[in-house]
């Protein structure tokens, strides 16, 4: 029996005391597995989490999400089973969630992109007592290593380069210069927040321009406020149709939005472009030690998005810098009514 027979996922919704009358895969989410669960008249979403999220790291987020609830986020909590909000079963560990009504908008849609703007800032208001919490189980700022490694970055690194020299010293210097520019502009002062690290248009869902849902909080954890909006420009400001090149406007309309509910001080604009540049870096070390440990079709994968990154996605980003930033101090200028 594997993890993805049938049998495996009704003996653990079984856990749940669930009989379940339809399972369907979801096709969303980069690193867990998730299946829609119709049953007695309720639908729900089942999610096996990957090996890397430990049990901590796990426990972590459900706490974010129950506190969330408790602000009154629409937020799929957990469901508990004898007091635990997940279960073991097979090798692997599945939660339970309601599945959450609505859809995403429309992507690049700069009215949509403010609107979610103005989402997020007040997110991290709702969410700023956190920290409390501490940081989660084997996360850290976005310039240290990625969750849940056993082996340094730069050994992977190597590994990669074995067949792809070029790219591997492309990353190198990459995430070299992103962490002088960020030590350099003082990233390391500000203060650590709340980040949900996903937000973007697949995890907000309307329904009639109402939010209905906030999804996916498996990549929460404390940072730096920037690194949030960082993260969410890179998934979600990309100039269409190609989804290559940040797009300037896009960016001032989602930034804009967040500066009407939150000022930003000019230390935070001025760090905005190079927290996009280490999202991207962010994601060459999170991929890059997971190269050769599945099959050939996830290799593909990676192989391309590190590629995508080093030959596309930064020289876009180095040839819009520029007017991304002045955009970003006139749009500052424009909330403040200067």
């Amino acid at each position: 029996m594997t993890a993805d027979d049938p049998a495996a996922l009704v003996a653990a919704l079984g856990r749940f005391g669930l009989a379940a009358d339809r399972i369907a895969p979801i096709s969303v989410g980069r690193m867990n597995r998730h299946w829609r669960i119709d049953a007695a008249g309720a639908s729900y979403v089942l999610r096996r989490y990957v090996d890397l999220r430990s049990d901590a790291a796990i426990a972590y987020e459900h706490e974010m999400l129950r506190r969330a609830a408790g602000a009154r986020w629409p937020v799929a909590h957990p469901i508990a089973i004898n007091g635990a909000s997940w279960v073991a079963h097979g090798g692997h560990r599945y939660a339970l969630f309601p599945h959450m009504p609505g859809a995403p908008a429309r992507r690049h849609d700069p009215r949509l992109l403010r609107m979610n703007g103005r989402l997020l800032a007040r997110l991290h208001a709702d969410m700023a007592h956190t920290t409390s919490a501490g940081q989660r189980d084997g996360w850290g700022r976005i310039w240290e290593e990625p969750p849940g490694r056993d082996a340094p970055f730069n050994d992977s690194l190597r590994r990669f380069g074995a067949e792809h020299r070029e790219l591997a010293s492309a990353v190198r210097r990459e995430r070299y210069r992103s962490l002088r520019e960020l030590a350099r502009l003082g990233y390391g002062d500000l203060p650590d927040g709340f980040v949900h690290f996903d937000f973007h248009h697949d995890n907000v869902f309307f329904d009639d321009g109402r939010l209905t849902a906030l999804l996916d909080f498996d990549s929460v954890h404390l940072d730096a406020r920037i690194a949030d909006i960082g993260s969410t420009i890179a998934n979600d400001c990309a100039e269409p149709p190609a989804e290559i090149a940040p797009d300037a406007g896009l960016i001032r309309a989602f930034v804009g939005g967040y500066m009407e509910q939150a000022p930003l001080d000019e230390r935070e604009l001025r760090l905005i472009v190079p927290m996009l540049r280490a999202y991207r870096v962010w994601g060459f070390t999170f991929f890059i030690p997971l190269w050769r440990t599945k099959d050939a079709a996830y290799d593909e994968r990676i192989l391309g998005g590190v590629r995508r990154g080093v030959t596309q996605r930064l020289p876009s980003l180095d040839a819009r810098a520029a007017a991304i930033e002045r955009g970003l101090f006139e749009e500052a200028d424009q909330v403040a009514g200067r």
